[in-house]
């Protein structure tokens, strides 16, 4: 089988994105997610459901893998969800080559201990971080897990934190993403993008590719990605998110080494996979980002979380804007996301007043209570 023409071995806490843009080019799609949505199972020619990330280990992570490959040869593309898993990538079998960034990237970007000093290093600013509590009890304080994703892993200080978690001072402001592709030496960007999440608990809500920022701010998150590439040797699709408060200060928060969800905002037809893929192997495309960076539309990915027992009714035609959508035999827990809404649109507000529409009319039509 030529090079060109491996299959694609995906996994993903949700894998839909780019098993479908795997397909879109032409792969073979083997996936490996949690969710197994309808949409996932259209594409995929093999599929293995996964239990929830809080149940996965790594080595069932990587029988299913050996499962899906089946000893033939094959590409691994991980999105989110690999952050907890990432020793996975040292014990694959030669038959699976991963694409994108390697063990040691992710050490320096996932491991506290590492990726706050290299920051030090590289002089670029951050919230004040411990890896003990914090003496200063003026401040207000956040427990983080570079290991996990989404924001899930992000609470207010307990004080009394495991040794995966680091405590973060919260800084009040705008939270942001730059979304890329570099090739181990230098970075496209995307496009910015402004992230909302629940002010409670911290999960990420919604994604819009339209942020306002200062020709400063740009500068300044453009000059700390190059550094954090040069010095990781950073592949592939990537999001870099950070914080701007009042006064134009920015703050580094995470970079993410692999595929997510901000990759969406920014695909047509397989494209950005297709960037991914030729990135990991060091081609960079010249004009990739300029066709995004000038767009004068408004896309928004939300997410709509269940707020108690559903189920998803049999043979309903669910809106176009609607992905992720669960099978009829699934049930959706409170707090479990039902589906994800991507939404174009000529402003941030007609994307929200869609959003608005499209859960009133899911709720509705889509779903029964359980």
């Amino acid at each position: 089988m030529p090079q060109e023409q491996l299959p694609l071995l995906i996994f993903a806490q949700t894998a839909r994105f780019i098993a479908q843009s795997a397909a879109q080019l032409g792969y073979q799609t083997w996936v490996a997610d949690c969710f197994a949505d309808t949409d996932t199972q259209r594409v995929s020619d093999r599929l293995v459901h996964l239990p929830s990330l809080d149940q996965l280990t790594t080595d069932s992570l990587l029988s299913s893998l050996h499962s899906l490959s089946q000893q033939q040869p094959c590409w691994l593309i991980f999105g989110a969800g690999i952050e907890r898993f990432y020793p996975v990538l040292k014990q694959l079998p030669p038959h699976i080559q991963p694409l994108g960034n390697n063990f040691q990237t992710f050490e320096l970007l996932r491991s506290a201990d590492q990726f706050f000093p290299l920051l030090d290093e590289l002089g670029i600013a951050y919230p004040e971080t411990h890896f003990i509590s914090p003496a200063d009890k003026n401040k207000i304080w956040l427990n983080k897990n570079l290991k996990s994703c989404g924001g899930s892993h992000i609470k207010y200080a307990n004080h009394h934190p495991d040794n995966q978690v680091i405590f973060q001072e919260y800084i009040e402001g705008t939270s942001a993403s730059v979304s890329f592709i570099a090739d181990g030496y230098a970075a496209s960007i995307l496009g910015f993008n402004k992230q909302i999440h629940d002010k409670q608990s911290f999960v990420l809500q919604q994604l819009i590719n339209q942020i306002d920022l200062t020709p400063s701010s740009i500068q300044k998150v453009a000059t700390a990605l190059q550094r954090l590439i040069t010095a990781t040797g950073f592949k592939g699709f990537g999001s870099l998110d950070f914080l701007v408060d009042d006064a134009d200060n920015i703050y580094i928060l995470e970079l993410n080494p692999r595929i997510s969800a901000s990759a969406e905002l920014y695909s047509n037809s397989g494209d950005i996979l297709h960037s991914h893929i030729q990135a990991s192997m060091g081609i960079l495309p010249d004009e990739l980002g300029y066709t995004y960076k000038h767009s004068t539309n408004t896309r928004a990915l939300s997410y709509l979380f269940a707020d108690k027992h559903y189920r998803a009714r049999e043979n309903t035609n669910w809106p176009s804007q609607a992905h992720d959508i669960p099978s009829s035999s699934q049930m959706i827990y409170p707090g479990q996301p039902i589906c994800t809404l991507i939404i174009d649109a000529k402003s941030e507000q007609a994307c929200q007043n869609i959003r608005h529409q499209l859960e009133t009319e899911i709720v509705k039509n889509c779903l029964y209570s359980a």
